[in-house]
């Protein structure tokens, strides 16, 4: 039988890291993991963990008033949603909420 290879040890910090560089390298995950002699198995659950950490950290709650209903009706209700350094969207009720949320998102981005 052949001899195994001792398993390397990966600290967080260096899965991090070979996370980022394939994620720049425009490689393919398996060609990426030929290059780096890296599991596959091993390499995908680092990357899931990474989308899993990234999804968390985008996470966030947004503080929000609600008027009265009455006041709504008759004021032509608006929504306004109030973003970090002074910026600002007002949409009118019933807005679709996809396309705030990408206007939103296109804002944060600037």
């Amino acid at each position: 039988m052949g001899q195994r290879t001792p398993r390397r040890r990966w600290t967080p910090e260096q899965r991090r890291q070979a996370v980022a560089e394939f994620t720049a390298s425009g490689l393919t995950q398996a060609e990426f993991c030929r290059r780096a002699g890296l599991s596959a198995a091993t390499f995908s659950a680092w990357c899931r963990k990474r989308a899993r950490e990234d999804d968390a950290s985008t996470a966030a709650f947004a503080r929000v008033q609600v008027s009265s209903a009455a006041t709504m009706a008759t004021a032509g209700a608006a929504i306004v949603v109030q973003l970090e350094a002074g910026l600002a969207v007002s949409v009118p009720v019933g807005t679709d909420a996809e396309w705030l949320a990408r206007v939103v998102q296109a804002l944060r981005q600037r």
